[in-house]
C-alpha cells in the first residue's frame, strides 16, 4: 500500500502543469543583423519555450515591410500569435506580441497613455486552457510617465483578473529597475518570477529591466527555475538583440479561495455641479456602478458623503440620484453606507436620527467569509459630541470581541484616522490629535489588519503599527492629485491586497481637479 501511496504521489508531482515563459526584447530583429528572426526563433526553441512576450515588434512599415510577428510563428512552425500596436510608425505599426505553442481562446489589447514620456505604450493579453499571460513594454522615459503606466497596468489587471481561477502572467521590458518607484508600484499586486541578472544591454549588461511576474490576488503559480539567457547552442544571443531573453519555468499552484470587495467614497451627489442638475455626479457614480456590475465583488461599502448637502432645496434632487444609481447595482451585491460630514449638518443627535430614518442605520457590522466588517460614524469623533461618540465606541468594541475568530477584521469609516503619520496637525481631514492613539490602540487589540476611509478626494495607503489605513479618492468629483476610482480588495487566508483603480470614464468626463 504505501509503494502505490508513493507511486500516486510521484505522478501527482509529474502531472502537475508547468509553463516555459520567455520574455524578449528582440529590437525588430534589427539591432545587429539586417533580420535576425532565424537566430530569435532558434533561441526560443532552444529553450522549448511554451509562450513567448515580444517588445518592439514593427509591422508592415517602412522600416520593416512584413508582419514581424507573424514571420516568427511561422518560423517556429506555426504558433498562434496576437500583437498590439502602441502607435502608428513610419506607415505601419510598431508594439507588442505574444507567441504561443498552445492554441489562444481570447486576445485583448490594452492601451496605456503617454504623460510626460516619449511615446504611448500597450499590453497584449492572451489566454490559453490553463493561464493568462500579458506582454507590456513601458516607456523609457525618465519623468513620471513610467511610474502612470505602471499604475494604469495595475488598475487595468485589478478591474479585470482579481480573483481569477488561471494565473495570470506579465512579462516585459519595463524599462526601470528593481529599486524604481515604478517597479515598487508594480511590486504592489504582482510577484516576480525571473531570474535578477542584468539584461541590457545584451553585449556587455548592466542592469535588469526584463521581469516576468504573476498577479497577487489571481491562482498562484510557483517558481521552478529561472534564467537571463546568454547561450544556447548554434546561437550568439548578444547578436540578435540589444536585450538579452529571460526565461522562467513555472508550475501552476493551487487554486487560493479568495473574497473579493469594493470599498468606494464620495459619491456626493452635487459636489460641483448644482448649475447642471447633478449631471457630472449621476455620470461619474454611473459608470462606477458599471464596474461594479461587471466585475461583481461580494459586497461594496460606501465610506460616507453620499450626497453633497441635506438642507432643501437641494437634498430632494441629489438623494434621489444617489438612490437611483444605488439601485441599479446588480441585487447580488450586498452593498453597505455610512454617513459622511456632508450627509448630516450640523451634526447632533436629532440630525442622527433623522438620517438613519432616511437611511436605515449610521453604523453597521456583519461577518462575511470569516471576515469582519464594521462600519463606524467618524462624525460624532471628528465633531466632538462625545456621548454618541461613546455608546458608538462601546458598540464598536463589543463587535471586534464577537470577532475574535475571524481571519480578518477591517474598520470603516469617513474621516481618515491619520493621513501620513500619528504626530501630523489635525486638520479637516484627519482625526484630533487626542483620539488617534485611542482608536488605534484598540484597533491593534483587536487585530484590524485594515481601515478604510475617504473623505479627501485622493487616494492615499500607509501602514502605521502593522495596520493598513487605506484612503480612498472620489467617487464623484475629486481634489487636488486625486481622481475618481474605487478600491478593489481581494481578502485570501494570509493576505489582504487593495487596489486603488481609476474608474473608467464616460466620455466628455475627464479627472478634473479642484
Amino acid at each position: 500500500m504505501k509503494k502505490i501511496c508513493l507511486l500516486l504521489g510521484i505522478l501527482l508531482v509529474s502531472c502537475t502543469p508547468k509553463i516555459k515563459v520567455v520574455t524578449y526584447n528582440v529590437g525588430s530583429f534589427s539591432k545587429f543583423q539586417d533580420n535576425s528572426t532565424t537566430d530569435a526563433a532558434a533561441v526560443i526553441q532552444a529553450l522549448d519555450a511554451d509562450i513567448v512576450g515580444l517588445n518592439e515588434v514593427d509591422r508592415n512599415n517602412t522600416r520593416h515591410q512584413t508582419d514581424q510577428a507573424a514571420d516568427l510563428a511561422q518560423t517556429l512552425g506555426g504558433w498562434e500569435y496576437a500583437f498590439t500596436s502602441a502607435f502608428p510608425f513610419a506607415g505601419g505599426e510598431y508594439g507588442n506580441a505574444v507567441l504561443s505553442k498552445k492554441p489562444l481562446l481570447s486576445r485583448q489589447e490594452v492601451h496605456l497613455k503617454q504623460y510626460d514620456g516619449y511615446e504611448p505604450r500597450c499590453v497584449t493579453v492572451v489566454e490559453t486552457e490553463q493561464y493568462v499571460f500579458a506582454s507590456v513594454h513601458l516607456d523609457v522615459a525618465k519623468g513620471k510617465s513610467n511610474f502612470l503606466q505602471a499604475r494604469d497596468l495595475n488598475d487595468w489587471f485589478a478591474l479585470h483578473y482579481t480573483g481569477y481561477d488561471k494565473p495570470v502572467i506579465l512579462a516585459g521590458d519595463f524599462n526601470c529597475t528593481d529599486d524604481s518607484a515604478s517597479y515598487a508600484e508594480i511590486a504592489r499586486l504582482w510577484e516576480r518570477v525571473s531570474a535578477t541578472d542584468a539584461t541590457y544591454p545584451s553585449t556587455e549588461p548592466v542592469k535588469c529591466i526584463d521581469f516576468i511576474f504573476y498577479l497577487k490576488t489571481a491562482r498562484p503559480v510557483e517558481l521552478v527555475k529561472s534564467r537571463v539567457v546568454r547561450k544556447v547552442k548554434g546561437v550568439d544571443v548578444t547578436g540578435v538583440s540589444d536585450h538579452l531573453p529571460v526565461y522562467t519555468e513555472l508550475k501552476i499552484g493551487k487554486k487560493r479561495p479568495s473574497y473579493t470587495f469594493v470599498q468606494m467614497s464620495d459619491t456626493q451627489i452635487g459636489f460641483f455641479d448644482y448649475n447642471s442638475g447633478c449631471m457630472h455626479s449621476d455620470s461619474l457614480f454611473d459608470a462606477c456602478v458599471k464596474e461594479l456590475n461587471r466585475i461583481r465583488p461580494a459586497l461594496v461599502v460606501i465610506t460616507g458623503d453620499l450626497v453633497d448637502d441635506p438642507r432643501e432645496p437641494n437634498f430632494s434632487l441629489q438623494d434621489s440620484i444617489y438612490r437611483a444609481n444605488l439601485a441599479k447595482i446588480d441585487p447580488s451585491i450586498e452593498v453597505f453606507d455610512l454617513p459622511g460630514n456632508h450627509d448630516i449638518q450640523p451634526y447632533n443627535a436629532a440630525k442622527r436620527e433623522e438620517y438613519i430614518q432616511q437611511r436605515g442605520y449610521s453604523q453597521f457590522s456583519v461577518i462575511r467569509e470569516g471576515c469582519a466588517f464594521i462600519g463606524i460614524d467618524s462624525d460624532c469623533i471628528k465633531d466632538n459630541v462625545t456621548d454618541l461618540e461613546e455608546a458608538q465606541w462601546t458598540w464598536m468594541e463589543e463587535q471586534l470581541k464577537a470577532a475574535a475568530s475571524c481571519r480578518h477584521r477591517f474598520i470603516f469609516l469617513h474621516c481618515p484616522v491619520i493621513r501620513h503619520a500619528i504626530d501630523e496637525p489635525e486638520d479637516y481631514f484627519n482625526f484630533p490629535v487626542d483620539k488617534r492613539a485611542r482608536y488605534i490602540a484598540l484597533f491593534k487589540q483587536y487585530g484590524v489588519e485594515a481601515v478604510f476611509s475617504g473623505h479627501t478626494h485622493m487616494e492615499n495607503y500607509l501602514v502605521y503599527d502593522g495596520i493598513q489605513f487605506i484612503n480612498a479618492g472620489p467617487v464623484g468629483n475629486a481634489l487636488a492629485r486625486g481622481y475618481p476610482g474605487f478600491h478593489i480588495v481581494n481578502v485570501t487566508d494570509d493576505a489582504v491586497l487593495s487596489e486603488y483603480v481609476a474608474t473608467p470614464l464616460p466620455e466628455g468626463i475627464s479627472r478634473w481637479s479642484f
